[in-house]
């Protein structure tokens, strides 16, 4: 292994280990909003059990009542909130400011390479980065507020509309259609409050990454994609791992959708721009998992195989089991073609987007038959 592959070796191994890092700093993350929701979820369940003998009193629905309802759900949720709002800041800059000095430690070997400029960002720099992410435009307020409305409000409200025009008898009835209602609203907001909080801090990471390698763009030829080698990785993504893109090319932007954990790792020119008198680095292998099927949720799910490779995710999956490769995002019509040879790993992709190719553009129908 000449000292270029090594120092290869060393950037993607260093940047997998911060990104596993990273993820434990999100889980932190994710559990305090989750205490917060809960903490909103009781009280509301108790200002409902004292409010539905009023409730179950009504005879129709009036505009007034509809926005007193409304005012007072907004005055319920406005702790929670407060609550997730500060969190995920909180978390997000934190995760900026570890990952600046991540990234900067990674390039520099630890301070071992002269050539390598560290970089340093204002307070107002860092919080630019979250004006546009891969959740859309709008800043954390809002999509915080839109993950309350969508979720616990407006099942909360709809309840209450259906409990005045259809009528639920007792107080007791009433309270358990309203508790229900706000249970169902607070699951789907638990869901988009995870997604909002690992967004968020993948946006913070890439962004810092990239300050870091932009400053340092002399050192390097081009950037290669990396994606996690498991089974939860997307079909969006996952084509794309391994890919080498040169200083000029268009790169996908990446988060590539909420939740997403793809990065870039830069192709060095050569050892020697770097300024090291390191001839020799530790070579190491990516990890990768299969787990057991069905939602992520926020304690991840039961790993049912793993180990090592020096593989992008195409040879990866190639050297998988049937029952892995199952497991994976890739459908059984896309694995058929791959297996038979019919078509090929880079076939599947657009390279200039990121994104993956449809059946028929690829010239096939949905069951895997030449058009």
């Amino acid at each position: 292994m000449t000292p270029d592959d090594t120092l290869a070796l060393y950037l993607l191994s260093r940047s997998l280990w911060w990104r596993h890092d990273l993820e434990q700093l999100d889980a932190e993350a994710v559990a305090a909003v989750i205490t917060s929701l809960e903490a909103a979820q009781k009280d509301i369940a108790s200002r409902l059990a004292a409010e539905a003998a009023g409730l179950a009193t009504l005879s129709d629905w009036r505009r007034e009542q509809d926005e007193a309802l409304n005012a007072w759900a907004d005055e319920v949720l406005a702790g929670a909130r407060a609550t997730i709002t500060g969190t995920v800041s909180e978390a997000s800059i934190a995760a900026a400011v570890a990952s600046l000095a991540a990234y900067n430690a990674i390039l520099t070997l630890d301070g071992k390479a002269s050539a390598v400029k560290s970089v340093g960002l204002t307070s107002a720099q860092i919080a630019s980065w979250f004006q546009d992410t891969a959740l859309g435009s709008g800043g954390l307020d809002h999509w915080v507020d839109s993950a309350l409305d969508n979720g616990v409000k407006q099942s909360i409200l709809a309840a209450l509309r259906q409990v005045a025009v259809e009528g639920k008898g007792t107080a007791e009835a009433v309270r358990r259609v309203l508790v229900a209602a706000s249970d169902a609203g607070f699951e789907l907001t638990r869901r988009e409050a995870i997604t909002i909080t690992r967004t968020f801090i993948q946006t913070a990471n890439v962004n810092a990454q990239e300050a870091v390698y932009k400053a340092n763009e002399g050192l390097f030829k081009g950037y290669k994609r990396v994606e996690t080698l498991d089974n939860r990785t997307c079909m969006q993504c996952l084509w794309g791992d391994g890919a080498v893109y040169k200083l000029d090319e268009p790169r996908p932007r990446l988060p590539a959708h909420p939740r997403c954990r793809g990065l870039w790792v830069p192709v060095a020119k050569s050892w020697r721009d770097f300024g090291i008198d390191v001839d020799d680095l530790e070579a190491v292998a990516r990890p990768w998992t299969i787990r057991e099927t069905g939602p992520i949720g926020t304690g991840g799910r039961k790993i049912e195989n793993y180990g090592k490779t020096t593989e992008n995710f195409s040879g990866w999956w190639a050297s998988l089991s049937a029952a892995d490769k199952a497991k994976t995002a890739i459908g059984p019509i896309r694995r058929r073609l791959l297996e038979t040879g019919a078509v090929k790993w880079d076939d599947m992709w657009d390279k200039a987007s990121g994104l993956p190719l449809t059946l028929e553009q690829m010239g096939y129908d949905r069951q895997g038959n030449r058009l």
